[in-house]
């Protein structure tokens, strides 16, 4: 734990600290300063910085329930002016995610030059609501005031729609905004402190992608009724206390409703090069190719010459020519606002896509400039791509377009490490952004074999240490993915062994025994939980919880008794058992590997479940390549068969 802040409190708006999707701006002045000046901060949801209208952070890194990972920016190089702004918006969304926790909204930060603190987030008096405004430029060259201490004044966005629905049954909400320039002052009270830990890993960097072709472009004919709206999905009909949000009474704004009731007909050429300003008359659109997926920060400049509805639609990939903008269960869509002039967006979330379609349902304009502000991964990739022609002992015979394509191979999965690895490891950036155990395992691998460390990985685990308890789970069993919530009691036994498992390889890679100690009970307390399903040979049986594989015919045959369970169980025993010098483990899991040999293999192959038949049991007869692998991979049992 540390305790970084000087003078900062964690503060929000009065009486607002449980308010679902709540937006709040927390402004103030900075001085320029002649050396360092940094920014420490705290938030629950999740913040963006600002800095004179320039976007230069969002986080925080994601910690365990009733942690907060403190990042410190070098704004420095920011502070152009002498009376510099600086903005920090933070929404939080206090509902249950598999991407976000529900906890209690706060912000906590102070600027800090030279060691004094300038600003820091503190109690401020109703009378002092006055937006902050930079001083003219003085006529002579003087140091100026710096703010006074607690000098960041708080206003409710009320231009984000709060409202509204959530994004997937995974993430928090859509956003949808109506903008009018003006925020509500609102005043601010302490919250309860916030334990504080270390931020671990590097500040990102975020590099603007710009837009690449119009893939093609068309009308909106008028308005049709879809066979099954979206509104049918759990992440809109199941609200309640396992999945929270706005129940569809509440809505303000019913967004893949409007979306799905437009008819657009495509009338304009394909992929034809962006030639800056798009023009939009009313009821058109346009579908931009970015070239590559990417996951970031949607963005655009408009000049709208009236009042004007936007629309954004985004995905991975097109379907039948058109953006399916549903098809991974998730509302890629938003619905923008503005009014008549200049108006600059950048979507407060990340999202990933290679195409966007922009639709102008009312009014007319201009786009000046489209781009994704990246969001990927702060680690430095040292692996470099070397084909075997390029090596010592090269192949003379491999061809150019054949070392092209492993080129383009590798950088695939390099951006995609990036994307998927920024403060944890996740399983997508773009539905979930959930850390998953087992998934975690085969990325643990890459990231040292990409940057020769463990940094994400090392937080990654240390989430699974922090916490007392896991709510909502039996006692012993870790979360099938963290940081989340699980008001489900949702679980999956196996993926707790993959846990183990890549424990020992993370003590091997980084020889940080003492986060390994520090986790050696939450290992014992796995395997106590283990322990009420086991049968007279010490197998697993029955387990509760969804029983995962793979996602194949292995997935239907988990019950009774699962053999590639078995199997991980096994070699996670042995896997322990190496990590804290437990031969009882080790000889547990030999004895378990004799029995799962004796009964899974039929002679020909390994099978992968049994049933209990009067009391015996008895091989199903299902016999998968999955098991086999397990075998093979896990196990290591082929050998001594």
């Amino acid at each position: 734990m540390i305790q970084p802040f000087i003078k900062a409190r964690p503060v929000w708006a009065q009486n607002l600290e449980l308010e679902k999707n709540k937006s709040c701006i927390f402004k103030t002045t900075i001085p320029k300063g002649e050396g360092q000046t940094l920014l420490r901060i705290a938030a629950c949801t999740n913040y963006r910085v600002l800095l004179n209208g320039e976007f230069i952070g969002f986080g925080p890194a994601r910690a365990a329930h009733g942690f907060y990972r403190v990042d410190e920016l070098d704004i420095s190089s920011h502070l152009n002016e002498l009376m510099n702004t600086l903005e920090i918006e933070v929404v939080g969304y206090n509902v249950n995610s598999y991407y976000t926790l529900d906890q209690p909204s706060f912000l906590q930060a102070e600027v800090v030059s030279n060691g004094e603190v300038v600003a820091a987030t503190a109690l401020i008096a109703p009378t002092d609501l006055t937006t902050p405004t930079a001083p003219a430029a003085p006529t002579v060259a003087t140091a100026p005031t710096a703010p006074t201490e607690g000098g960041f004044l708080a206003f409710l966005n009320k231009d984000k729609i709060q409202k509204v629905q959530r994004y997937s049954f995974q993430r928090p909400f859509v956003e949808c905004y109506r903008f009018n320039s003006e925020h509500e002052a609102v005043a601010l009270s302490e919250v309860s402190g916030k334990v504080l830990i270390k931020r671990n890993i590097p500040n990102y960097k975020f590099n603007r992608y710009a837009a690449k072709n119009i893939f093609d472009s068309g009308v909106i004919i008028g308005r049709i009724e879809p066979k099954r709206y979206f509104s049918e999905d759990r992440s809109v009909k199941n609200i309640g206390d396992e999945l929270k949000g706005f129940i569809e009474d509440e809505l303000e704004i019913h967004l893949t409703d409007e979306v799905e009731e437009l008819e657009m007909v495509q009338t304009g050429a394909e992929n034809c090069p962006i030639v800056y300003p798009i023009a939009f008359q009313e009821n058109t659109y346009s579908t931009i190719d970015f070239g590559v997926n990417k996951t970031g920060f949607i963005g655009a400049d408009f000049n709208c010459s009236n009042n004007c509805t936007v629309y954004f639609l985004f995905d991975e990939v097109l379907k039948d020519g058109h953006i399916s903008f549903l098809r991974s269960e998730c509302a890629n869509a938003m619905k923008l606002e503005f009014q008549a002039g200049e108006n600059g967006f950048q979507s407060f979330e990340p999202y990933t896509l290679k195409y966007l379609r922009v639709i102008v349902a009312k009014g007319t304009c201009q786009i000046k400039d489209l781009f994704i502000t990246e969001f990927k991964s702060p680690l430095e990739i040292k692996a470099k791509y070397q084909s075997e022609s390029e090596s010592e002992s090269g192949n003379e015979n491999e061809s150019e377009s054949e070392n092209q394509k492993l080129k383009e191979i590798y950088a695939a999965a390099v951006e995609t490490f990036e994307q998927n690895c920024v403060d944890i490891y996740m399983d997508c950036p773009s539905r979930e952004r959930a850390g998953w155990l087992c998934d975690s395992f085969f990325t643990s691998r890459v990231e040292y074999a990409l940057t020769g460390g463990s940094v994400i990985e090392k937080n990654f685990l240390e989430n699974y240490l922090l916490p007392d308890t896991f709510k909502h789970l039996p006692e012993g069993m870790l979360p099938m993915a963290y940081p989340t919530d699980n008001n489900d009691g949702g679980f999956i036994p196996n993926w707790a062994l993959w846990f183990v498992i890549q424990l020992e390889e993370y003590l091997s890679r980084s020889n940080d025994l003492e986060l390994v100690k520090a986790l050696k009970e939450r290992v014992y307390k796995l395997f106590q939980y283990f322990e009420g399903f086991k049968n007279e040979r010490g197998l697993l049986e029955k387990l509760e919880g969804w029983i995962f594989i793979e996602w194949s015919k292995c997935n239907e045959l988990g019950q009774d008794i699962n053999f590639p369970s078995n199997m991980l169980y096994a070699s996670a025993l042995q896997a322990a058992g190496r990590l804290f010098g437990d031969a009882g483990l080790i000889a547990q899991g030999e004895r378990l590997k004799g029995v799962i040999r004796e009964l899974s293999f039929d002679g020909e192959f390994f099978v992968d479940n049994a049933y209990r038949t009067n009391g015996e049991i008895v091989l199903s007869g299902e016999r998968t390549e999955t098991c086999f692998v397990c075998c093979v991979l896990v196990a290591q049992t082929l050998k001594q068969t």
